[in-house]
């Protein structure tokens, strides 16, 4: 009797499945895990801003209080609509309901942002931090647009 059964071919691939799934899950894992931005990379979009700023020590805290806050809720609200600073990079482009959506976002954070700096910045450095922003979103408009 053949003691390869019919049932025995569906059952032979399994060992392969199981150890590509090993060897792979390690590697996915970490790629998700570079892909958020960390917090350095907060730190450093923080600390470049201020650096444009000229600030006075009394006026560092508050403001990179703000900022720091600014940043982490624009990554989050790029995610909550599906996107990512890395995916933007590698080509992904949403669709136009999307970045409506996104802008009428991102444009509500930047007024709560300049809102919040205005109390705390002189007039001069408040057009420095707007010339930045100005910056900022030309520069997403064309990764969002994919013309770099």
């Amino acid at each position: 009797m053949n003691a390869f059964t019919p049932r025995h071919y569906l059952f032979a691939p399994l060992p392969c499945v199981l150890l590509c799934v090993l060897l792979v899950a390690p590697v996915l894992a970490q790629t998700e895990a570079t892909d958020a931005p960390t917090q350095p990379q907060i730190q450093a979009q923080v600390d470049s801003t201020m650096k444009h700023l000229d600030l006075t020590s009394e006026q560092e805290d508050p403001v990179r209080s703000i900022l720091e806050n600014s940043f982490t809720q624009r990554l989050a609200t790029l995610e909550k609509h599906g996107l990512s600073p890395q995916a933007l990079q590698q080509g992904e482009r949403p669709g136009f309901r999307t970045r409506l959506r996104l802008k009428r976002d991102m444009d509500k954070l930047r007024s709560d942002t300049k809102k919040q700096l205005k109390a705390v910045l002189t007039d001069e450095q408040l057009t420095a931090w707007e010339t930045l922003e100005a910056s900022r979103q030309a520069q997403m408009r064309e990764r969002m647009s994919g013309t770099n």
